[in-house]
């Protein structure tokens, strides 16, 4: 299919391909081969051109002439088969906890209390492109399939306590995957399962045993002196 259905001139390269000026970038056909449509090119922003507004076109040999809104483009057509779109830049740009700003840093601890978590990230690209989308996802979940997006953004509520790892990426359009930006997070347990706060639970409930224990004993042998004393006497009466 064309860019666009405004279309500004037609050339043909000597090889027969077709080479459309439209107000959204250069559609480009293969030569035709008997009756069947051959399957087209949009080439735009994201191929390198300056501006998708091409006015007109001429073919000198193997050199595509260009008029653009911005200038003049001279390339060597075997250039769009060979430029491959640059994959954007990500960044990870900010966390926030409980809507506060936190210091980015290796691992983020995250108590469990405070446990609504946004990330902001975002792309930065060498030229003007089209539309990015993102794809997100919190590994050390259950689940930790990829989420799609186009909002520089993902949220995160009440996350069970643990160590997760961040992981998100970005194209453009249906392009290739950029590299992956990663975070690592770790949320703390509540105090009620914490290790030092079960220990402290399993020595009170030790001691609080052993002197139960203790109470006790020391109950039977009081009675059991009193008992004894009590039929020293009765004996001595009779």
């Amino acid at each position: 299919h064309l860019p666009s259905n405004i279309c500004f001139e037609v050339a043909f390269d000597p090889e027969g391909r077709n080479w459309i000026a439209t107000q959204r970038g250069i559609g480009h056909l293969p030569a035709f081969q008997g009756e069947n449509l051959p399957a087209g090119q949009c080439i735009d922003r994201r191929e390198g051109l300056p501006s998708e507004e091409i006015h007109c076109l001429e073919i000198d040999g193997d050199t595509l002439l260009a008029g653009t809104s911005q200038g003049l483009l001279k390339l060597p057509i075997s250039y769009f088969s060979q430029y491959k779109a640059p994959l954007p830049r990500l960044t990870i740009d900010s966390v926030l906890v409980d809507g506060e700003m936190v210091a980015k840093s290796e691992r983020l601890g995250i108590p469990f209390s405070t446990n609504n978590i946004q990330i902001n990230f975002g792309s930065v690209l060498p030229q003007a492109v089209g539309d990015l989308e993102y794809r997100y996802r919190m590994q050390g979940l259950r689940n930790a399939s990829w989420a799609g997006t186009v909002e520089p953004v993902a949220y995160f509520r009440s996350l069970p306590p643990g160590a997760y790892t961040f992981e998100v990426q970005a194209r453009m359009s249906d392009r290739d995957w950029s590299p992956s930006q990663t975070i690592e997070l770790s949320i703390s347990p509540p105090l009620l399962r914490t290790w030092w706060f079960l220990l402290l639970l399993a020595v009170v409930a030790v001691t609080a045993i052993l002197l139960f224990t203790m109470w006790r004993i020391r109950t039977i042998r009081r009675r059991e002196r009193s008992q004894a004393e009590i039929r020293k006497q009765l004996l001595e009466l009779n």
